[in-house]
C-alpha cells in the first residue's frame, strides 16, 4: 500500500498531501491490484442497483484475473449488509442503529439508497441466488464469467413484484 500511495504522490507532484483530488480512473491507471477498487465498485453497482454498471465491474474483475469465488463472497457481503439493514429499518431501528448493524460506515449514503431499491422479498432471495451461483462456479460444464453476469444481472434487475 504505502508504495502505491509512493507512486501517487509522485504522480500528483508537489501538489501532493495538500488536499488535491484524485479520480478513480486515474487511480486504476497507476495502481497495481486494482481489483480491490472494483470490487468496491461492483459491490456498490449492486447497491445502486445499476446492471450496465455492475456488469462493466464483474467483467473488469474476471478480466484482471480475480477470482470468481472472491467476486461471489465480495457480493455476498454486501448482500448481508442490505438484507440486515432492510430488516432493521423496517423494525423500525434508528438510522445509527442500522448503520452499525449493518457495518456499512464507509457506505452509508449508497446504503440508505439501496434500501429504497430493493424490496425485502428481494434480499430475502439474494442467499439463495448466491448459493445457486457457488454451486454453478463448481460445474465443470458452465463459463464462470457467465454464471457471474447472470448472477449480477439477477439481482440488479428489478422483479416484477418490487416494480
Amino acid at each position: 500500500i504505502a508504495s502505491e500511495l509512493d507512486k501517487l504522490a509522485i504522480w500528483i507532484g508537489p501538489e501532493a498531501g495538500n488536499g488535491t483530488p484524485v479520480d478513480a480512473a486515474t487511480i486504476r491507471g497507476l495502481v497495481a491490484g486494482t481489483g480491490l477498487l472494483s470490487g468496491w465498485e461492483l459491490a456498490d453497482a449492486l447497491t445502486e442497483r445499476d446492471a450496465a454498471k455492475a456488469i462493466a465491474a464483474a467483467r473488469r474483475l474476471l478480466d484482471a484475473g480475480e477470482e470468481p469465488i472472491r467476486i461471489l463472497g465480495g457480493l455476498a457481503s454486501r448482500a448481508r449488509s442490505l438484507l440486515r439493514a432492510k430488516a432493521m429499518t423496517e423494525a423500525g431501528a434508528s438510522p445509527k442503529t442500522v448503520l452499525d448493524g449493518a457495518r456499512a460506515w464507509y457506505f452509508r449514503e449508497a446504503l440508505e439508497k439501496g434500501l429504497k431499491r430493493y424490496t425485502m422479498d428481494e434480499l430475502l432471495a439474494m442467499p439463495g441466488r448466491l448459493l445457486e451461483t457457488d454451486r454453478g462456479f463448481k460445474s465443470r460444464a458452465l463459463d464462470k464469467g457467465a454464471v457471474l453476469e447472470a448472477l449480477v444481472s439477477g439481482l440488479t434487475t428489478p422483479s416484477p413484484e418490487g416494480r
